[in-house]
């Protein structure tokens, strides 16, 4: 996944030296920066915001509309790759005692206090699980399933 696929939609609130870092860090992964923002950078005061826009990250005065504003941290780690999920009450999780060769979803209930497990609650029934059995649900669909949205058969 590239830096603008990880980055795209977000906006954070930068001083000139966090604008200095991210400009940094963006040439280091390879994402491009306005030229006129990677020289004035946020020095007036005024063009405050870091975000991507046009394929390229530049110093704004807002927050555009499709944006979501971040943290700074949040979007420098994106910017990095080095986001790291950390599961919410809610989430939809997957459980695995196999590294993850199988895996079942459950929902995420939070953290007991005492032991320190988390709380899936799976198949109706609540499981106290360590930390590297849980790992974000991320939707997939099977081929017979793709091949029914296509109206086409996929062939190898």
């Amino acid at each position: 996944m590239s830096a603008i696929e990880r980055i795209q939609g977000f906006a954070c609130e930068v001083t000139q030296e966090e604008w200095e870092e991210l400009v940094r860090v963006a040439d280091s992964v390879g994402l491009a920066v306005d030229e006129p923002s990677r020289r004035k950078g946020t020095e007036d005061g005024q063009w405050n915001i870091a975000i991507i826009d046009e394929g390229a990250m530049m110093a704004y005065n807002k927050v555009d509309d499709g944006a979501s504003k971040i943290p700074y941290l949040d979007f420098l780690s994106k910017l990095k790759g080095e986001e790291k999920w950390e599961p919410k009450n809610g989430d939809c999780v997957e459980v695995s005692n196999d590294d993850f060769t199988t895996c079942v979803k459950g929902s995420y209930i939070g953290v007991d206090k005492e032991s320190g497990y988390h709380v899936i609650r799976l198949l109706g029934y609540i499981e106290y699980i360590s930390k590297a059995q849980v790992r974000q649900f991320i939707p997939t669909i099977t081929r017979q399933e793709a091949e029914a949205l296509l109206n086409k058969q996929i062939i190898d």
